[in-house]
């Protein structure tokens, strides 16, 4: 390096001294350089996996850009589209961090119907069942993921909506005919709206039912082409009180959190990564998540930019 540097200082006295050759030499020991520095942990590359939703690529990007501050090598794949898809990769160890929902879990990857309704409980029980998975759950972040019928404030407060139970009610003696945005995975499952209607005795018009992801029904909800939405109570407070989640009296929807998810080898790998996320989850939370998620969706600002701001505000990546 100091004699590619002394080939520098006498270019400058000599002008096109320097050749190709001094040059490409220069560029590449700068950019050894850089990755060493980038690494200083010896060990295999964490790869983070992220389906293509804006939540998971928001928080892979956001534990990329920590763990490579705390001098990690990490990898980022995001050619995994489907959830099932990046599941079935942490469960074989091709990849070793994925973040996950425990009610998902539950229902989706352990197969159980009866919804949990306490986060504490339902994740003390997810965790030890995904053990036999080869998948370790670390701490969880201050967000709640329980589902419900999402409506504006104002048909709240015009049909004097507070639950579901109410919503029912509304839909079964005076409008049938409300349109219902909800993904589409979510629309004949038995935790999702087929389970609902059994178990409020309602039931919405087929015809009237339209399939889009959670961020487009919420802008559907402002723009009038949807009356309900089956979202995340978690995901409406952006909106500035213009969106309400109804109560599940009834506790049809089960808890949920959301955590980092290991595969045991690389926890084996790296047995300090359960103390070193945990400063990370402890400064997440629902409202900050749902901002940088809204921002992205709406095209003001780009995932790796956000996830650097955050961290940098959080105290948990060094300005550069």
């Amino acid at each position: 390096m100091a004699d590619i540097m002394s080939s520098m200082s006498a270019s400058r006295r000599q002008p096109g001294a320097l050749g190709r050759g001094a040059l490409a030499a220069l560029l590449f020991a700068l950019a050894v350089v850089g990755c060493r520095g980038a690494a200083t942990r010896p060990g295999p590359p964490i790869t983070i996996a992220a389906d293509a939703r804006v939540e998971q690529q928001l928080l892979a990007e956001l534990t990329a850009q920590y763990l490579r501050g705390q001098g990690y090598a990490v990898e980022i794949k995001t050619g995994l589209h489907a959830e099932w898809m990046v599941r079935k990769a942490l469960e074989a160890g091709n990849v070793g961090l994925v973040w996950q929902e425990t009610g998902q879990v539950w229902h989706s990857y352990l197969n159980h119907d009866q919804p949990v309704t306490n986060e504490a409980e339902l994740f003390r029980r997810v965790r030890e069942e995904d053990r036999l998975h080869g998948i370790v759950w670390l701490n969880p972040c201050d967000w709640s993921a329980r589902m419900s019928l999402i409506v504006t404030n104002d048909m709240a407060a015009v049909y004097r909506l507070a639950t579901i139970a109410d919503l029912a009610q509304h839909i079964s003696r005076s409008e049938p005919d409300l349109a219902l945005c909800v993904p589409e995975a979510l629309y004949d499952s038995p935790w999702g709206i087929r389970g609902l209607e059994r178990v409020y005795s309602f039931r919405f018009k087929a015809a009237r039912v339209r399939h889009m992801t959670h961020n487009e029904a919420y802008e559907g909800l402002l723009d009038g082409s949807c009356a309900i939405a089956l979202g995340y109570s978690k995901d409406i407070s952006p909106y500035d009180g213009r969106l309400v989640a109804l109560r599940d009296a009834r506790a049809f929807f089960s808890a949920s959190s959301l955590a980092p998810t290991l595969h045991v080898s690389t926890l084996s790998a790296y047995p300090e990564l359960e103390r070193v996320l945990a400063e990370l989850t402890a400064k997440l939370d629902a409202r900050s998540l749902a901002a940088m998620e809204q921002q992205i969706s709406s095209g003001q600002r780009r995932a790796d930019r956000l996830a650097r701001q955050f961290l940098r505000d959080a105290g948990l990546l060094a300005g550069r």
